[in-house]
């Protein structure tokens, strides 16, 4: 369940973003406008998992482009990643990379 006081994170397949990018931008969609609906105050932090899968920078700014447009659009409480100057938190399960 989704209470207001909740603090959320959103993660998300980056490799399936890749070879499906519409199917995950309605998955992704659906979870904001969720929340929104419910928590709209909450804080929500979106976690891109498999970064190790991933072949470039460029494919994350990429993903981090098109998340953008879909985040403008729901305006959630989106936590960016200031240090990396994203709106994704891109972190690798296995083998810890991108969690500080």
């Amino acid at each position: 369940f989704l209470t207001k006081t909740g603090v959320y994170i959103l993660a998300f397949d980056m490799r399936e973003f890749m070879s499906s990018q519409t199917k995950a931008v309605k998955y992704l969609s659906f979870w904001l406008n969720s929340i929104k609906l419910h928590a709209p105050a909450a804080p929500v932090v979106v976690v891109g998992t498999f970064l190790s899968d991933i072949d470039n920078v460029k494919d994350i700014r990429f993903i981090n482009v098109e998340l953008d447009e879909v985040i403008k659009t729901i305006t959630a409480q989106v936590v960016t990643n200031e240090g990396e100057d994203l709106i994704i938190f891109p972190i690798d399960n296995k083998t810890g990379e991108g969690v500080d």
